[in-house]
């Protein structure tokens, strides 16, 4: 089933960015706009001694920029309706609670709610709900009774580095979570209930390093091979690329499956004593 890369209206027919056609040559709409084919995640382009620069390499460092800002700023327009006091049918209309922005020190998914969970034309106006019926939902909630399972669907999520390596650096980066072979059961969890605390669920992440050749310690990718003539030249090797990938769900806390806040990226947390399912920024996700 082909994977979802809204925010972007990219054409499959003849997928093309502004910087991708001849000349320029840029490989955004392979490693990030093909709905049959895993998101890349490359964030970083790194230029090694004794390679060629690679005119795509520098075209597809403005394809990075152009992209995140867009995630960006649909992250801003599409969080913000719930900023601030909570709105009447919220869930938290009565109590003292504000809702915090996106972007917090964890994984925040692109948008909040599927076409299904939207709030009325009080929160949302009719005219700004256009494009919003068209978002999937990014989390799948079931009640089983004596446990909630939560599924992360396909998309992207503003996340923290998160690794529980050095790499950790307070950095932040759009992360497209691809189910690809690890499939959808890597993150599916099931939390059971309790009566008290608080229950944490969020990403394994890895940060890995990807090269035209074959290096030990490196993953190979035969599309960084120069394309200036049209082809990928195997004798002109480039840049090396950065991505961080999600690598499965998981929780900590109570009835938690890992102990250690800091080796996840948290996106959202169970209260138990309140049976709530809410983001960390407090918006409700799910009454349980």
């Amino acid at each position: 089933m082909p994977r979802s890369i809204r925010p972007f209206t990219v054409s499959q027919a003849e997928p093309r960015t502004p910087l991708s056609i001849a000349p320029y040559r840029s490989r955004d709409p392979i490693h990030f706009f093909n709905e049959d084919a895993d998101e890349k995640n490359y964030k970083y382009v790194a230029f090694r001694p004794g390679y060629a620069v690679q005119a795509a390499e520098l075209n597809e460092i403005q394809s990075y920029m152009a992209k995140e800002n867009t995630l960006f700023a649909t992250m801003v327009s599409e969080w913000g309706y719930y900023v601030g006091k909570p709105y009447v049918g919220s869930g938290d209309e009565e109590s003292s609670l504000r809702y915090g922005g996106p972007g917090w020190d964890g994984a925040c998914p692109l948008h909040p709610y599927g076409p299904g969970n939207l709030p009325g034309f009080d929160v949302i106006p009719p005219q700004a709900r256009t494009d919003l019926v068209n978002n999937q939902t990014p989390i799948s909630v079931t009640n089983t009774g004596s446990a909630v399972t939560i599924q992360f669907n396909q998309g992207y999520y503003l996340s923290s580095v998160r690794t529980g390596t050095e790499v950790d650096n307070g950095m932040k980066y759009w992360v497209y979570l691809n189910y690809g072979s690890l499939g959808e059961g890597a993150f599916t969890i099931s939390v059971p209930y309790a009566a008290t605390g608080i229950t944490y669920i969020g990403f394994f992440m890895t940060q890995s390093y990807h090269t035209a050749e074959e290096q030990d310690g490196f993953q190979t990718d035969t599309t960084l091979r120069d394309n200036s003539a049209g082809f990928y030249n195997r004798n002109a090797n480039g840049a090396a690329r950065v991505s961080f990938d999600f690598t499965g769900a998981a929780s900590v806390g109570v009835n938690g499956t890992v102990t250690g806040l800091g080796n996840i990226a948290p996106v959202l947390y169970i209260d138990h004593s309140e049976n709530k399912l809410r983001y960390m920024n407090n918006l409700i996700l799910e009454e349980l």
